[in-house]
């Protein structure tokens, strides 16, 4: 459920603001309302941050995993210190390393004319004798030879002809490229470029030898964003007439506790409901196992509005049905659950989030099993005896093992994906009926005409799709009536006058006939949880058609590894389609039922995470 929460305001005199601030912190329940973002002393402290990162980023791709260095302890006057110079030693790295290039590129380039010292031909110039470059092939160099006004001798290249034209550079008619002297002979490029060279192993022999004072620079972030933390809320204390007042909000749970401090500390308070114009954060406090959900919220940025309801259990119930059909084998459930139980033995305790891939892992394990699928395998289902008798034929994905219509099974699964799609609609609008009833809104009325149409647009879908026999007439009068129920209930409110809620439902009218088309397409969207999985399977059984003459003799290993590959691609195709699918189902068409936009954001009391 979602806490309520109170606004609280803690005034004191200016004197003794900085000293109450730090006890609220101590106290750790305060989330701080409209927080300033920055303040002269948190902006110094950013860029001070910023290096610190930028330095830690580096040397952790230094680190040798294998081999790591013993740590080493810095001051927290030292690590800013040390962070300075590592990034004027990546600065001067990547320069070098620039240069470097620069120089091994111009040695290439004029290696072919051998190592000449430019110099020299520069004195020619100042004594007159101008010397232009050439690569020429044997017709240019006949060319050359009958141009009476061209004077020039040949010269050595590696790579062909080449000449020293004496006086003017040629002209455009010979359509060659002059070669361009180098500033430096090809001995000083690559002595230079070793001397570069050798100097950007030094500088990363310091990064490697530096990897041990990454858990300093580490605790000092964590630091440093308390004092950031802590300079904010600082500059969020407004001051009136000497006196400094703060305001934050505290769960109504923990209000005993803040009164308490409250007393201990001589500090006073006003305390009030937010307000309605108020967005307060939101604090879900999960009970039971419905907890293990939290991960999964935390990964998608998910918070509902404070003024939301908490859908916690139901996107917990469909998402372990979606998360099941979308991967939709067994073997690969297996392999979660597995996965779930190593994490657990190596951390010695089960946590939310192992809990959740136990739960996630298990579903598709019980849905591969029904279906008959195993890492795709039909051979599997054929000759195990006992994974053959979990099956239910009806929905199987060989129904060629067990005798059935291919047609009839297929059927079967679209009308249990829209079958499953209606059950979630209607879930979310006997969750409005019940919450609108106990607030005597009128707008339930609304809600179960949605609820009568999504059922009957249920029927429309199996008739439309999988051609089952429906009371048409029925149907269409049933719609008939919960759009009209819709459109004369949908803006009603309990603290509205009948005449002028029924008058703003009818308003909305054509929004309504559009939300009723939509209603027919949310039904309709269900079908990609058997979409999806069917091409899990297909693309499951191409591995496995691809790796099947590789399982014997000296191939062997190689269609294993052609297995494990293609098992795993799958698998984690399989992962994204249920944030693209899974999570759409209950994030858009749950959700919008239900009129929870996520709008949100997370209680975070101010309080103190690094521990001295």
């Amino acid at each position: 459920m979602i806490e309520r929460m109170k606004r609280i305001t803690v005034f004191c005199q200016k004197e003794k603001a900085l000293s109450v601030v730090l006890s609220l912190r101590e106290l750790g329940l305060v989330h701080i309302k409209d927080m300033a973002q920055k303040s002269v002393e948190s902006e110094n402290k950013e860029r001070d941050k910023s290096i610190v990162l930028k330095a830690l980023g580096n040397l952790e791709s230094y680190v040798d995993k294998k081999n790591p260095l013993p740590e080493k302890t810095l001051t927290q006057e030292d690590v800013l210190l040390t962070s300075k110079s590592i990034v004027s030693l990546m600065e001067e790295e990547q320069k070098t390393v620039d240069r470097v290039r620069v120089l091994r590129n111009e040695a290439d380039r004029i290696r072919s004319w051998g190592d000449f010292d430019p110099n020299e031909i520069k004195e020619l110039s100042k004594m007159g004798i101008n010397l232009h470059f050439y690569l020429v092939t044997k017709k240019d160099l006949k060319a050359l030879s009958e141009d009476s006004s061209v004077t020039f001798v040949n010269v050595k290249n590696e790579n062909g002809s080449a000449v020293a034209v004496i006086g003017d550079p040629l002209k455009k008619d010979y359509q060659l490229s002059e070669f361009t002297l180098p500033s430096k002979s090809l001995g000083e490029l690559e002595s230079e470029a070793l001397i570069g060279e050798k100097r950007v192993e030094e500088i990363r022999e310091i990064f490697r030898s530096s990897t041990s004072y990454i858990s300093s620079l580490n605790l000092w972030l964590k630091n440093e964003e308390e004092v950031i933390l802590l300079d904010k809320v600082n500059a969020t204390v407004s001051d009136d007439e000497g006196i400094s007042y703060i305001t934050g909000y505290v769960p109504l749970s923990s209000m005993d506790s803040f009164k308490s401090w409250a007393k201990e500390n001589s500090v006073g308070y006003i305390s009030d409901d937010p307000g309605e114009d108020e967005n307060p954060p939101t604090k879900l406090n999960h009970k039971g196992f419905v907890r293990i959900i939290q991960p999964l919220f935390d990964m998608l940025g998910l918070v509902p509005g404070y003024r939301e309801k908490d859908i916690s259990r139901y996107f917990l119930m469909f998402m372990t049905l979606f998360f099941a059909m979308i991967i939709g084998d067994a073997g690969y459930g297996l392999l979660l659950v597995l996965l779930a139980a190593a994490l657990n033995i190596k951390s010695k305790k089960c946590s939310d989030l192992n809990a959740l891939i136990y739960v996630f892992g298990g579903a598709t394990v019980v849905w591969g099993a029904i279906t008959g699928t195993w890492f795709g395998s039909q051979t599997i289902i054929e000759n195990v005896g006992f994974l053959r008798m979990l099956v239910i034929p009806g929905l199987t994905n060989f129904p060629e093992a067990f005798s059935m219509n291919s047609i009839n099974v297929q059927d079967n699964m679209m009308t249990l994906c829209f079958s499953i799609g209606t059950i979630h609609l209607s879930l979310a609008c006997v969750i409005c009926i019940f919450d609108k009833i106990k607030q005597k809104d009128l707008s339930f009325i609304a809600d179960f005409g949605w609820m009568l149409n999504t059922n009957l647009l249920y029927l429309l879908v199996l008739y439309l799709v999988v051609d089952t026999p429906v009371p048409f007439t029925l149907i269409v009068v049933g719609i008939i009536i919960g759009f009209v129920l819709v459109c004369l209930f949908s803006e009603m409110a309990p603290d509205k006058p009948f005449g002028q809620g029924m008058k703003e439902s009818l308003g909305g009218f054509f929004t309504n006939f559009i939300d009723t088309i939509s209603c027919f397409s949310n039904v309709m969207s269900y079908i990609r949880l058997f979409a999806v999985g069917l091409a899990s399977l297909a693309i499951a059984q191409s591995f496995n058609g691809m790796a099947e003459g590789l399982l014997s003799g000296f191939a062997l290993p190689f269609g294993i590894l052609v297995l494990i590959i293609g098992h795993a691609v799958n698998l984690v195709m399989g992962f994204l389609s249920i944030v693209v699918h899974g999570v759409r189902l209950n994030i858009m068409e749950f959700s919008g039922q239900v009129g929870v936009e996520w709008s949100g954001y997370k209680y975070e009391p101010f309080k103190k995470k690094v521990l001295k």
